[in-house]
């Protein structure tokens, strides 16, 4: 009996350890295959996205052409090139005091600025990925264009080329 009870106490040691490195493996397949962050679920695709400035003061726009570069004002990447851009009179809203509601009014002097970007994209998990930037509607996008810096909303993305 007291030979048994030298074989049990050391055992047990061997098998604690070999519980504890059974766990930790758990652990790291675990993380592997499920909780590791995917780089891109599909190759780069052609992406056309949409970015609203809806208050630019109108001079500003005067030196938006087709074809500029259109770069991250905050990492400084590329991250498209503009197709097309737009320019529509600034419109707010107003209390009318006479009435009671809320009415439209043109704002003197500033527009709205649309700009049609087209760029290689990453389609991921959260949305699209620019160059480490991620971007889905509703996005706040700081731009740089060469004559032009302002903060802009993206309201569309559309894929135009499938991988």
């Amino acid at each position: 009996m007291n030979t048994r009870n030298q074989f049990t106490d050391r055992l047990m040691p061997i098998l604690m350890d070999c519980l504890i490195l059974l766990l930790v493996l758990a652990l790291l397949v675990t993380f592997l295959l499920f909780l590791r962050p995917r780089a891109g679920l599909l190759p780069d695709t052609d992406l056309l996205y949409t970015v609203r400035f809806p208050l630019v003061r109108a001079e500003y726009t005067e030196d938006i052409h087709t074809g500029n570069a259109v770069m991250d004002a905050v990492g400084k990447r590329q991250i498209g090139e503009v197709v097309s851009f737009s320019v529509s009179p600034a419109v707010t809203e107003t209390y009318d005091r006479t009435t009671g509601k809320i009415r439209p009014e043109r704002y003197p002097g500033y527009v709205t600025l649309v700009l049609r970007i087209r760029a290689k994209a990453r389609h991921t998990e959260e949305g699209f990925s620019l160059s480490g930037l991620t971007l889905h509607r509703g996005t706040s996008l700081p731009l740089r264009l060469p004559n032009f810096v302002g903060t802009g909303t993206c309201t569309d993305t559309q894929i135009l080329t499938e991988p």
